[in-house]
């Protein structure tokens, strides 16, 4: 991305809300004069006060939570970020679990609780903003 600004767009971000890669990337949108929807599932109050940071730099900036493998959920959050910014420019897709599991410990359940918020999480996050 060239290093011009874009005010007025805005970008969701999932799996945002923890310190982590998602992070990071809101917030280079946000110094690029992105407006911006910071995911969270069960981190809440980072994803709030990485709003609040957000919105300290100048940057209009708000929380969304979802599972994102609940295709409910997902469809209830576009709604959401549609109903307070008015459009969506951009999705990125960082939502993730990250639980380290040895491979003797592992089951079918871990790796479909993973398949279900990496694969399917990110399927259907792609394909709301797509319809968009």
């Amino acid at each position: 991305m060239s290093t011009e600004t874009l005010p007025g767009r805005v970008a969701l971000v999932t799996g945002s809300g923890r310190p982590r890669v998602g992070n990071v990337i809101v917030r280079d949108l946000a110094r690029w004069g992105f407006r911006v929807a910071v995911h969270y599932n069960r981190s809440a109050d980072l994803a709030r006060e990485t709003v609040e940071s957000l919105r300290d730099q100048g940057c209009e900036a708000a929380a969304f939570g979802a599972d994102v493998g609940d295709q409910v959920a997902v469809e209830r959050m576009f709604a959401d970020v549609l109903e307070h910014f008015g459009r969506l420019d951009v999705l990125v897709t960082t939502a993730s679990l990250w639980k380290t599991i040895s491979l003797e410990a592992m089951t079918a359940d871990d790796v479909l609780q993973n398949f279900r918020v990496d694969g399917l999480g990110t399927l259907l996050c792609a394909r709301r903003a797509g319809l968009i």
